[in-house]
């Protein structure tokens, strides 16, 4: 005969089953399994705080790698302390040394400029180039050195240097014809404009009314055109 008593007695075993498997369900007599918290969503917020932190560093990484080679291309140059005349010897206190970006045509120590002869007048301030300096010519008294550009095809094919002496021909402004503005002069310096072109650049001694003549024909459509002299042989 069954006891109500004891089916109504609480049972401590299966109390503690229902404890670990889960609540109990009084209504439905079936138990209800815990919520169990996986994590996972804290896992990704973790993942994407690494992948941010990691990218940030990246850039960090890379922006200081930019910084330190522009700094290292950095180093001290010669630049003129004061102007620098064609023809002048440049002594210790002509030139001093500031930080700049590094170019192959400059120079980096005093004593590479220091007893050199100026080509090409250097203001002050600026670098000294390896194309500034250069035995040239003398400047002969009452003669000045007047610079020009001449384009391809309006210069001999040939290497000119300091000492050659030319012909400079240009249209005169005012009659619009060409003509023979100097002639027989000496070249002091030659360069080019750096730029992947094929102009030059020349200096010549000429006397003053003569480079007037260059500058006017100069800023003409046309330009100037050298031609060569033959050399003499004495």
């Amino acid at each position: 005969m069954l006891d109500l008593d004891e089916l109504l007695k609480p049972d401590n075993n299966r109390s503690k089953s229902i404890d670990r498997a889960g609540t109990f369900d009084q209504k439905s007599g079936s138990s209800r399994r815990p919520i169990v918290w996986s994590g996972k969503i804290d896992s990704k917020k973790q993942r994407l705080h690494s992948v941010i932190l990691g990218v940030v560093g990246l850039l960090a990484a890379v922006l200081a790698t930019q910084v330190w080679s522009a700094n290292d291309a950095r180093t001290t140059v010669v630049v003129a302390a004061n102007d620098l005349a064609p023809g002048e010897v440049i002594t210790a206190s002509d030139i001093k040394l500031i930080e700049a970006d590094l170019i192959s045509t400059m120079f980096e120590q005093r004593s590479d400029v220091v007893g050199q002869r100026v080509r090409e007048q250097v203001l002050a301030d600026e670098p000294v180039l390896m194309s500034d300096l250069g035995d040239g010519i003398e400047l002969p008294e009452g003669l000045v050195v007047s610079g020009l550009s001449v384009r391809p095809g309006a210069y001999p094919a040939v290497d000119l240097v300091p000492g050659d002496s030319v012909d400079v021909t240009g249209v005169n402004p005012v009659t619009g014809v060409a003509e023979l503005i100097a002639d027989d002069v000496q070249i002091f310096s030659v360069g080019t404009s750096g730029f992947g072109t094929d102009e030059l650049f020349i200096s010549v001694a000429v006397s003053p009314a003569q480079s007037l003549r260059i500058a006017n024909s100069v800023n003409q459509a046309e330009g100037v055109r050298i031609a060569l002299r033959a050399q003499s042989d004495s």
